[in-house]
């Protein structure tokens, strides 16, 4: 355990260089297999898919997991022409676009479901003793981490609760047609259609599925979208935008092809299929000669620069069929958010670079950016960015 620092995916690539690909790290009482190899990932997530698509048993990624991050609106801050946390105003955004996905609207405890989320990946990506002897029942029993977690935990249940009732009672107004004003509506969403949580309460009175499905499934699928949708996003787009404004080359080429209208649709995956899976199987992996990864010189020029143009004739995908490039994951635990994804990081980062030039305030230079990592259970950056007054060449774009 003493191997592994605050920032654990440096400590990891660190062993791995030194050791080897695939190594059998002891976490207290815990076994944990690190792989650090494309040859290696290609043949546990697609030739021995089902052995590792099981889910590791914690609490803080027990659905619900996550929540949204704080969020502050930048309109103002834009129209005075003072500095622009792009951070913030992309997690605004993303927030918005998937509350309304799943709940059919902006819900009116997002504050509350903010601060719920930034606690519960500061704590879930922290140390936590407990977590490594499962056997102590002492370490377990007054795990603050637990109780914190678990008090979160009764805290979201109300909200989502409550979201839950309401929405039924609307629907019953839907079907009863006791207003003038629910005709012709179908749903809870702002245009009158279904949002997530309608699709799943009609599932569930119907009976259409193979299985149940509880109030405690709903709360859980719900969150799960509405947490994942925001922070993965958000935080790929904050990278995205950092390394830009660190390479004025770069984003003077991304914006000369935006503004021509040069960029094309990349929409694509699917979601993959999933089966219950035997809690534990027998399976031997080669022991490989070379180490290999989404980060090694063997298979990328430069992999730790930034620089787009090697993607421009690369016939590499994205979605799980190359195993030295896995942004989603590949198998059965692969992503299954991934068509969302690409369509609200690429409509946003086009409309960002398409509206705006974007500079670093106060006259900062591009190599004084700071691109320290969180640790945590996303690699976020530690700092926020922030841009000076944009310069509106196009018509006024709010996020």
């Amino acid at each position: 355990m003493h191997l592994i620092s605050a920032l654990a995916f440096h400590s990891i690539t660190d062993l791995a260089k030194q050791y080897d690909p695939i190594m059998r790290l002891k976490l207290g009482e815990v076994d944990t297999i690190v792989v650090s190899s494309g040859e290696l990932s290609c043949e546990m997530l697609k030739q021995h898919d089902p052995c590792y698509a099981d889910r590791p048993n914690s609490i803080g990624i027990k659905p619900p997991k996550r929540l949204l991050l704080r969020l502050h609106p930048q309109r103002r801050a834009a129209a005075d022409g003072a500095p622009v946390n792009i951070r913030d105003a992309i997690f605004s955004m993303m927030s918005s676009v998937t509350c309304r996905a799943a709940f059919g609207k902006v819900s009116k405890d997002k504050d509350t479901l903010i601060k719920i989320l930034r606690d519960g990946i500061q704590m879930v990506g922290g140390f936590e003793i407990a977590y490594f002897f499962l056997s102590s029942f002492v370490i377990n029993t007054f795990s603050w981490t637990k109780i914190r977690l678990l008090m979160m935990r009764h805290k979201l249940d109300v909200i989502l609760d409550e979201l839950i009732r309401q929405h039924q009672r609307n629907l019953a107004k839907i079907d009863s047609g006791s207003e003038d004003g629910e005709r012709g509506r179908k749903g809870n969403d702002d245009f009158g259609n279904e949002d997530i949580v309608d699709v799943l309460l009609r599932l569930q009175e119907t009976g259409e599925l193979q299985f149940p499905i509880r109030k405690e499934d709903i709360k859980a699928v719900v969150y799960d979208m509405f947490c994942a949708g925001t922070e993965t996003s958000s935080t790929a787009m904050d990278w995205a935008m950092a390394e830009l404004m660190r390479n004025p080359r770069v984003i003077a080429k991304v914006q000369a092809e935006v503004r021509q209208g040069s960029t094309e649709d990349a929409r694509s995956g699917s979601n993959p299929a999933t089966s219950i899976t035997r809690r534990a199987r027998d399976r031997r992996v080669r022991n490989p000669s070379k180490r290999e990864g989404s980060r090694d010189p063997q298979y990328w020029t430069n992999p730790d620069s930034f620089e787009p143009e090697r993607f421009e004739e690369c016939s590499k995908e994205f979605v799980g069929a190359d195993f030295d490039y896995l942004p989603f994951g590949a198998g059965k635990r692969m992503c299954p958010g991934i068509t969302f994804a690409m369509a609200s990081v690429e409509l946003v980062l086009a409309q960002l670079l398409y509206h705006f030039d974007w500079k670093l305030p106060n006259g900062a230079q591009p190599e004084s950016m700071d691109m320290i990592e969180n640790p945590g259970v996303t690699a976020s950056r530690r700092d926020s960015l922030t841009a000076s007054r944009p310069n509106l060449k196009h018509q006024i774009f709010y996020l």
